[in-house]
């Protein structure tokens, strides 16, 4: 917190499972905190980007289930673990997706 890298409206989409809605501002003020933690802002930009990469590969996931295999193999590789056939199927690519992407069943997801 002191070092300036974490924002009140941010940290508040994160603690409501949705995807961080950064203002020009507020962005200006996080990258301007980097260098007086710049481990940590590493650490952050990481997350933040294995973040909005889901993200995106949850809005293009496969209705056809001869694609949902290759689908979670990209998926599990943004998170770095090997593809543990959860999500090859419909019923479980739903439950998924509802667990792991908030807003990603169709509903709009902040910052998008």
């Amino acid at each position: 917190m002191q070092s300036g890298l974490l924002d009140p409206a941010p940290s508040a989409d994160s603690l409501s499972q949705r995807f961080p809605r950064l203002a020009p501002a507020v962005l200006a003020r996080i990258l301007g905190a980097a260098p007086r933690a710049p481990a940590l802002a590493l650490r952050m930009s990481r997350v933040l980007a294995r973040m909005a990469a889901v993200q995106a590969l949850y809005r293009i996931r496969p209705r056809d289930p001869a694609r949902l295999r290759a689908w979670s193999q990209s998926v599990a590789a943004v998170f770095g673990e090997a593809a543990d056939g959860s999500c090859f199927t419909e019923a479980a690519c739903s439950r998924s997706r509802e667990d792991a992407v908030p807003g990603a069943t169709g509903g709009e997801v902040s910052g998008s």
